[in-house]
């Protein structure tokens, strides 16, 4: 008898956990279309509707939605609140540093992880150990300004770029406090000036010489 009670409270859980993941997940769907559509007119007007597009969600809510458009050597990020009423959001113009895509293709590396990424790549040269050392960086991943994953795919040799027989992933020196959360869980919330994409975006991925008042 102790058996079958067991067995119907891990059948009722699992049928409360069921439920919970249906409505969280139809909750997520009907987010995403809300900014899906409130995006649409934004991308129209720059010429932007049949760009390369990655909508997801920011770190640890479905409130908050962050968009990625590619397009050629720039790429621009947006951030959509469920909150944030019928205003249109606001796309700004970062550098992807396109023109060093082409010898990173000639690597095998290099071509499993633009076939891994597709075109959300950036690109950047770094003096690493005493050589300029070509670095791609997924953009997909992370938040603008944070972005955790980033690898050596060529270092620089008699004015040619060689193709490393290794690639490694370069550590990033920045981390995320509780002010950058603070600040997000604002701009969740429809607080549009308390965050744009691109504030924690150094200056040199800047398109755009400017800080945005989002």
């Amino acid at each position: 008898m102790g058996v079958g009670l067991v067995s119907l409270r891990v059948r009722k859980a699992c049928t409360w956990g069921l439920a919970i993941t249906c409505v969280y997940l139809a909750l997520a769907a009907g987010a995403k279309l809300m900014v899906e559509q409130r995006l649409a007119p934004a991308l129209a007007e720059q010429g932007l509707e049949d760009a390369p597009l990655l909508i997801q969600p920011t770190p640890f809510n479905t409130v908050l939605w962050r968009a990625t458009v590619v397009d050629g050597d720039h790429y621009y990020e947006s951030l959509i609140s469920v909150f944030g009423g019928d205003s249109q959001p606001r796309l700004e113009s970062l550098v992807r540093n396109a023109a060093l895509e082409e010898p990173i293709l000639t690597s095998l590396q290099g071509q499993r992880l633009a076939w891994f990424a597709g075109p959300f790549l950036r690109y950047e040269v770094r003096w690493l150990n005493g050589k300029e050392t070509l670095i791609a960086t997924d953009i997909r991943l992370g938040f603008p300004g944070f972005h955790p994953f980033s690898f050596t795919l060529a270092t620089r040799e008699d004015e040619r770029w060689v193709p490393l027989a290794v690639s490694e992933q370069v550590q990033s020196s920045r981390s995320i406090h509780m002010t950058t959360l603070s600040r997000l869980a604002a701009r969740a919330a429809g607080n549009t000036s308390a965050l744009c994409a691109s504030d924690f975006v150094e200056q040199q991925w800047r398109a755009e010489h400017i800080g945005y008042r989002c």
